[in-house]
């Protein structure tokens, strides 16, 4: 069986059309402004054995510009004979996506907004039978195979090779990181370019939280704690106070606040870091991470299994029973009842009833996991790394149930990772890496599985109007663009507070189209036949 890919890179409004029958040759197309291109045949890759049950497009985006790592590039990969759209995929320059394919004839769109070259074939191999539904987008010295649901996280330049040890995000645009040797980075841009702040300092930074834009607080292994009200651009010792040891910050509201550390310390704030006070915690384990769920109620976590919880905002702590000795590093709570902690060999308990039990999750992994979040009831993420210092990161799309690893080519561990809504997640670790992950998991798959689907276009195949509907109802503005097949975009408009549109293509010539609904919080398309 023959097949054919259609390829249309969309830039600026210029479009480029390349159509080949298979066994396919690579195509190296660099997107300019005037739209020129240069195409250059290699040796198609096609399996020696027998037809494949499976096979992949491959779609490799180079680097041309100095800053193009920095650029998203969105594909999608459609079925010409149906409506079947896989994606948005998101990448970033230099990186490789393996997007497993079915029968027939299948497209290829692809957006971006800085000039990069686009390299597209398909590829019969067992040894890429075992992708399924999954996809992965990798560097361009090590192919990632990711099992079906393994999320896919780009990498960002930070501009150092300091370990990096804690993010904070007060806004979605606006983010900290604290590292080593008074390593402290901000972001304006979601992470896209960071700024190196003068610190002032050569302490260890363990952890940073901001409580506003503006104010924010670092602290590290040893010295005093340091804070900005100005959005890093002067940072000062608080307290007259020297510490050691400390480990983690959290601030439940602007004006309270809380640090822990080696041997049992939690020290309180109650005036913005003016002043600290020791509280009693009836125990002498370091304490790892601090975490605040209401002004009253909080946990720590350290050594042995040490979990430690307050009702009444730090005054005392009671001990919990965790049913490890493992040494945590990391809590989260989801609300008042359900949490999560994670720590060494792969640990990851889970409590339904406010610490008062917990439960050891199976993860999968024995490596050391020392960060856990969740966006919401059901996705979450715990990042670490292996013996060798070889980063990892799990997710779980059913409250902890089941774990999935992402592979990690970077080789570096990962100390923290945060998320700035459902969607929108860093991980930060070892030799200045940043990691960004742009869809959190929400568009993640079953194997064998498409997504699921709200959009809804009928009839289909249209003669004079179609009807565009969504099962949700869009608080805010969505926008619907509709493509033809040489990718040029023949209809836009917007809508707000409508789940249904109808939406006249008497004037559109007959063939496919492909109809792109986009909102703060998801894009999904689908294609359409007029007729």
């Amino acid at each position: 069986m023959k097949k054919s890919i259609l390829l249309f890179i969309y830039f600026w409004g210029i479009v480029l059309n390349i159509h080949a029958q298979y066994p396919i040759p690579s195509y190296n197309v660099p997107i300019f402004p005037e739209g020129t291109f240069n195409q250059s045949e290699i040796t198609p890759t096609k399996g020696k054995d027998a037809p494949m049950e499976k096979q992949v497009i491959i779609i490799h985006v180079a680097q041309t510009m100095p800053d193009s790592e920095t650029n998203i590039v969105t594909i999608y990969v459609y079925n010409l004979q149906d409506s079947t759209v896989l994606g948005p995929y998101y990448v970033t320059g230099d990186s490789t996506l393996y997007v497993p394919i079915g029968d027939g004839d299948w497209g290829v769109l692809v957006e971006s907004e800085e000039k990069v070259v686009v390299s597209v074939w398909i590829q019969d191999s067992p040894s890429l039978s075992d992708f399924n539904t999954g996809y992965s987008a990798v560097g361009s010295e090590t192919v990632v195979k990711n099992p079906a649901g393994a999320l896919e996280w780009n990498i960002i330049s930070s501009g150092t090779s300091k370990q990096l040890t804690s993010i904070s995000f007060p806004s979605a645009s606006i983010g900290y990181i604290a590292g080593d040797n008074g390593t402290i980075l901000k972001t304006i841009n979601g992470g896209t370019t960071w700024i190196n702040l003068p610190s002032g300092s050569s302490n260890n930074f363990t952890s940073i939280f901001f409580t506003d834009v503006n104010t924010g607080y670092v602290a590290g292994t040893y010295g005093p704690i340091l804070k900005t009200s100005n959005g890093g651009i002067n940072w000062i010792a608080i307290a007259n106070k020297s510490f050691f040891g400390l480990k983690s910050l959290d601030f439940p509201n602007v004006e309270t606040g809380y640090v822990c550390g080696l041997c049992g310390e939690i020290f309180k704030t109650g005036d913005g870091g003016t002043t600290w006070v020791r509280s009693l915690t009836g125990t002498s384990n370091d304490l790892n991470f601090i975490h605040f769920i209401s002004s009253n109620m909080g946990y720590a976590v350290g050594t042995k299994g040490t979990i430690i919880k307050t009702i009444n905002g730090g005054t005392t702590w009671n001990s919990l029973s965790s049913g490890t000795t493992e040494s945590l590093y990391s809590i989260f709570f989801t609300d008042n009842n359900t949490g999560f902690a994670v720590g060494e060999n792969g640990t990851i308990l889970k409590t339904a009833d406010g610490g008062t039990t917990w439960s050891n999750l199976q993860s999968g992994t024995k490596n050391w996991l020392g960060s856990v979040i969740f966006t919401d009831d059901k996705h979450g993420f715990a990042a670490g790394s292996d013996d060798n210092g070889t980063g990892c990161i799990l997710s779980t799309i059913d409250g902890g149930m089941s774990w999935i690893e992402s592979s990690n080519p970077f080789y570096h561990l990962f100390n923290s990772v945060c998320f700035t809504d459902v969607r929108t997640g860093y991980a930060v670790g070892g030799n200045g890496m940043i990691l960004k992950i742009i869809d959190g998991g929400m568009n993640a798959i079953e194997e064998n599985q498409l997504p699921e689907s709200f959009l809804s276009i009928y009839p289909d195949p249209a003669s004079t109007r179609i009807t565009i509907k969504d099962n949700r109802t869009f608080p805010e503005e969505a926008t619907i663009n509709i493509y033809n097949f040489t990718g040029v975009r023949v209809i836009s408009l917007k809508i707000t507070d409508k789940y249904a549109i109808e939406i006249d293509v008497s004037s559109l010539k007959k063939g496919m189209y492909i109809v792109k609904m986009e909102t703060e919080e998801s894009v999904e398309s689908k294609m359409v036949i007029v007729e």
